[in-house]
């Protein structure tokens, strides 16, 4: 890294930083808290000047790497039965399910490709810290063990129509359905069901929303280590801790790994792929190529958005390249690429399979967001993406978007000081760019742009951008952003004296708690919200639970259908009962009503008709769930005695 400042008296620059600073914080605060872009505009315009004057000029840049690009070396007999293993492999998986032997020969062929590519001889990288920094470490990954698990159970409460067909499809792996993809809520990539059902069976969770939860929360905190790592790559420690701190707390990845869906896993294997890749670019390690090729394939086994991926790759792989050609070998480049390449699509293959039988299921969730399979475009598609492109990059510093199942509605997605800190990081990022052509710099921002694209290619949908779950992987690159605005402030302040120096920690320190705080208090009010917006099925499911254990019937249990209730499925669920269906017409009801059994029927609060209808029979009714008008329902029971044999 270089670091020549260009401020004329040094032993000011540090305070003119921190104003500058300072009022970017007061323009987002109006953004963040009052909505008045009109009063944040001269704060930030004030806070910019300043800090891109007098912000030294430091660039990211990769970890030293070898002094010459090694020789690429293959072993020609593990490639050879690595191809005949993987097409042996892709007969096999034409049914589409994972078998022992079908499993078996995948992951013999994966294995045989990885020792194919694996450099002979090579030292595998270490970590340098120091102790005090081991320290420190260890403190931020409980703070964000802290973050993701406090009040896993209540936050969220309530699930949803998508956490039924989850748990239904679990219940069909347990059952012995293993397979590639699964089909329902117009289908799904497999790795989050094998995950969880894994997740249930070692803590005793079983199939449940709680197992949910804690499987993509245990995701959420693996992702804070790759943040750290990729971090490292490109800045050192003191950018590897600011990262590490501001993932641990930040609400908007805590928030997508609490909700048990598959969200978290777009930024795990993103972080995981991109630490890999700038790690071999920088080492020239073909083992660091192979871990690349490896997490690339993984990641499109998880969440559907990661494959832009491969798209950035492309991109990252030819800019480095380009900027640097005249220190590589071309032929030593393109094959390590190669190699990339076929190591994901072997780690892919039972999936390509799939795809390459049923594209229609492959690619229908896709189709429905960025063509008419669903829905026609109404708008000029370029049009729409351009402003769709627009409105994304304004999530980090001012809306997220409306989704409130899965974010806080209308707020920006990072807290006040770190979207502070984010827009710092992009205008040095640019500035690196214009003046010095500097490739890591460069990098964040197109990551930026790629890794938002499942949520800006929304053409049949622009109302769903921005989308914070599709756009999840893009926190990787604002947060690496804005934590290199914070590891540059907090290098200049320690070159401050006295009590200057004393007084600009206590001001970092301040602000480093109070970012905590408000990402926390962002996830508390997304579980208020969840109470609010979701029906309260749990407490449907202990109803149910208490009247089976009473001796009751799950055939006389129904849930009286009226339009935009609960999803009658998924009370059933959580109660332990796969595949069960209690939704019934009112049409229904007199028959059920003469069944000489116990029987328990749910209302919603405000079906009127059907209330009085089960009063006159007799029935006895109680409201349950919350208080909130629209979002608790009526119990109604009725209890019959079997007749007794006579002496």
């Amino acid at each position: 890294m270089s670091n020549q400042g260009k401020a004329p008296d040094a032993k000011f620059q540090p305070l003119l930083l921190i104003v500058g600073f300072v009022s970017c914080l007061i323009g987002q605060c109006f953004l963040s808290f009052w909505r008045a872009p009109l009063l944040a505009l001269p704060f930030w315009l004030m806070g910019l000047v300043l800090w891109l004057r007098f912000a030294p000029t430091l660039r990211l840049a990769l970890a030293p790497g070898a002094e010459a690009q090694p020789p690429f070396r293959c072993r020609w007999p593990f490639l050879v039965l690595a191809l005949l293993a993987a097409a042996w492999a892709f007969f096999l998986f034409r049914n589409h399910q994972f078998t022992v032997f079908n499993t078996g020969l995948w992951l013999a062929a994966t294995v045989l490709g990885a020792l194919a590519f694996w450099g002979k001889g090579e030292r595998q990288a270490r970590i340098r810290q120091g102790g005090w920094s081991w320290l420190v470490v260890f403190a931020l990954f409980v703070l964000a063990v802290v973050f993701q698990f406090s009040s896993l159970d209540q936050i969220p409460a309530n699930p949803w129509s998508d956490h039924t067909e989850k748990l239904e499809d679990i219940h069909d792996l347990a059952e012995g359905q293993y397979a590639v993809f699964f089909p329902r809520n117009t289908g799904r990539e497999a790795f989050q069901f094998y995950w969880t059902y894994l997740v249930g069976l070692a803590f005793g969770t079983g199939v449940s929303f709680y197992s949910l939860k804690l499987g993509t929360a245990l995701l959420g905190v693996m992702t804070s280590a790759f943040v750290f790592l990729l971090a490292r790559v490109l800045g050192g420690p003191r950018l590897a801790l600011a990262a590490l701190y501001i993932y641990a707390i930040a609400f908007w990845p805590n928030i997508l790994s609490r909700i048990g869906l598959r969200f978290p896993l777009y930024p795990l294997f993103t972080a995981a792929f991109l630490f890999f890749l700038f790690r071999a670019l920088s080492q020239q390690r073909q083992s660091d190529w192979v871990f690349a090729g490896i997490s690339l394939g993984l990641g499109l086994h998880g969440y559907s958005p990661f494959r832009v991926v491969p798209l950035l790759a492309v991109l990252l792989v030819l800019g480095f390249y380009v900027f640097h050609r005249c220190e590589l070998n071309a032929r030593r480049a393109a094959a390590r690429i190669a190699g990339l390449a076929f190591l994901a699509f072997l780690v892919f293959l039972p999936l390509a399979r799939f795809a390459w039988d049923r594209p229609d299921l492959f690619w229908y969730r896709a189709t429905t967001r960025w063509a008419s399979a669903e829905r026609p475009l109404v708008q000029n598609p370029l049009a729409t993406f351009a402003h769709n492109v627009v409105r994304a990059l304004a999530m980090f510093n001012w809306d997220e978007g409306e989704l409130f199942a899965i974010s806080v509605p209308h707020r920006p997605a990072l807290d006040a000081v770190t979207a502070t800190l984010f827009l710092l990081g992009v205008a040095m990022a640019l500035r690196n760019v214009l003046r010095q052509r500097s490739f890591v710099e460069l990098a964040l921002l197109v990551g930026l742009v790629v890794l938002q694209l499942p949520s800006t290619l929304s053409l049949a949908f622009p109302n769903e951008n921005p989308a914070p779950n599709r756009a999840g992987a893009a926190a990787i690159p604002a947060i690496i952003l804005a934590a290199w605005a914070a590891s540059m402030l907090w290098k200049e302040v320690s070159g401050l004296g006295g009590r200057r120096r004393i007084l600009a920690f206590g001001l970092l320190l301040g602000l480093a708690v109070f970012s905590a705080v408000e990402n926390w208090t962002m996830v508390m009010r997304y579980g208020a919200n969840n109470r609010l917006e979701q029906f309260d099925t749990p407490a449907m499911a202990a109803v149910i639970e208490d009247f089976l254990k009473k001796g009751g019937s799950i055939q006389d249990v129904h849930i009286v259908r009226v339009p935009h209730w609960v999803d009658t499925r998924l009370p059933a669920l959580l109660a332990g009962i796969p595949h069960r269906d209690l939704g019934v017409d009112r049409e229904e009801l007199r028959q059920i009503l003469v069944r000489p059994t116990s029987k328990l029927l749910f209302v919603k609060d405000d079906d009127q008709e059907t209330q009085e209808l089960l009063k006159a029979a007799a029935f006895r009714g109680a409201t349950r769930g919350t208080n909130v008008p629209g979002r608790h329902f009526w119990v109604f029971t009725s209890v019959y005695d079997h007749p007794r044999p006579k002496d």
